[in-house]
């Protein structure tokens, strides 16, 4: 199958803005499975792109919020919760609580020797660090950083220090407001994810978005060495593609959260 450039190209906007499957094959007469593939072809692009573009969070004067969050889901969205995943995230704050850069890990567990190497590898030192009282946060003052905690039994913002996690906590809700209600693979949240932090802290122009898109797209086709027998829609050549789409509209903000493939994530708890 087939799909004409003008398509394709709605495609992976309907994807950026955060559009449902189900909507995009309405709206463009195309099979949901064709749409399905470009969106995932798109997370998977952003996933290659944080690969090559880590991010890097606070440094001296800065402040960084830490916490960790568990997804849990239901077998049908019905009965007791069976797969749960812990995740866990930092967000850098700049002036105020205006929000900076963001990211998010899958993680093992909650235990210091599963967070301690995250936390060393991608914030850096001399970094102020606000956290709750977990204990696997405990060594933080030892590793170089300006630990404040709040103890939220006590304060949502300690009277003290003024430490609070307000701003990592919001960046979960809309996270579990991001992810799809239903139909998401354990093997793929880290596309999600890295769809989520592109997504978000990233101005990517609408050419670059797309190019990033296929540059990806001719890879995964090398690898598959041209099956003969693969049905999946060819993208165009993508000079065309830019060359009739050079506005370079700006399509993310690092301040605003995109939504995700599904309506609502109430299934997704903290």
């Amino acid at each position: 199958m087939h799909i004409k450039i003008g398509k394709v190209l709605m495609i992976i906007l309907f994807f950026w803005i955060g559009m449902t499957i189900k909507h995009g094959s309405l709206l463009l007469n195309i099979h949901r499975h064709s749409v399905g593939f470009w969106y995932s072809a798109c997370r998977y692009a952003c996933t290659q792109y944080l690969i090559n573009k880590p991010i890097q969070l606070g440094g001296e004067g800065k402040t960084v919020e830490i916490d960790e969050c568990l997804l849990r889901r239901r077998k049908y969205r019905r009965g007791r919760y069976k797969r749960q995943q812990w995740i866990f995230g930092a967000i850098e704050r700049r002036e105020g609580l205006q929000v900076g850069k963001k990211m998010l890990w899958i993680v093992k567990d909650r235990s210091r020797n599963s967070l301690l190497p995250i936390i060393k590898q991608h914030i850096l030192p001399g970094t102020t660090v606000m956290s709750d009282s977990w204990r696997a946060y405990g060594t933080l003052a030892k590793e170089g950083y300006i630990h404040k905690i709040v103890v939220h039994d006590r304060h949502y913002v300690d009277p003290a220090t003024g430490a609070c996690t307000n701003t990592v906590e919001g960046m979960w809700h809309h996270f579990r407001e991001f992810l799809p209600v239903s139909g998401m693979r354990d093997a793929f949240i880290q596309d999600y994810i890295s769809s989520f932090i592109v997504k978000n802290c990233f101005n990517l122009t609408f050419s670059e978005f797309v190019e990033l898109v296929y540059k990806k797209h001719e890879e995964i086709d090398e690898d598959d060495d041209n099956d003969e027998n693969n049905e999946e829609p060819n993208l165009p050549d993508i000079d065309d593609i830019i060359e009739n789409n050079s506005e370079n509209y700006s399509l993310s903000s690092s301040d605003e959260f995109g939504a995700g493939d599904g309506a609502s994530a109430s299934e997704y708890t903290e």
